[in-house]
């Protein structure tokens, strides 16, 4: 008997988005999109956009994820920290499980550090395409 294996990945909410928007341009393109696949199609667009996004640099996105690596995180953990950006050591506490055992006041700095600096970014690249 052939098992197929599910392959699972985790995705942030601006990787979902754009991989979605990708699949319906494509479906539009090969006339493949019907009523019902716009109708869930809307609604998910509709929750994405609602969820905190930010279109990051990829020099921020490796530095914050080279950060993240060097700790006990999970997966799951790193995921939500992207997609929240944490501006306090609340939000971290939050997100992290056991946070105080896996990180110490200067590891919370430097992850809110690093994450005001792609919230900055996004902000000055916003307000240059106004």
């Amino acid at each position: 008997m052939d098992e197929k294996k599910e392959t699972r990945i985790k995705l942030t909410n601006q990787e979902a988005f754009l991989i979605i928007q990708e699949q319906v341009e494509k479906q539009k393109q090969e006339n493949l999109f019907s009523a019902k696949n716009t109708q869930m199609t809307q609604k998910l667009f509709e929750f994405l956009d609602s969820q905190p996004k930010y279109i990051m640099n990829s020099n921020f996105v490796n530095e914050l994820k080279n950060l993240l690596l060097q700790f006990s995180l999970t997966q799951n953990e790193i995921i939500q920290i992207f997609n929240v950006l944490p501006t306090k050591e609340i939000d971290l506490q939050l997100i992290i499980e056991s946070c105080e055992t896996k990180l110490d006041e200067k590891n919370i700095e430097a992850i809110i550090k690093k994450c005001e600096q792609i919230r900055n970014q996004y902000q000055k690249q916003q307000n240059s395409n106004n």
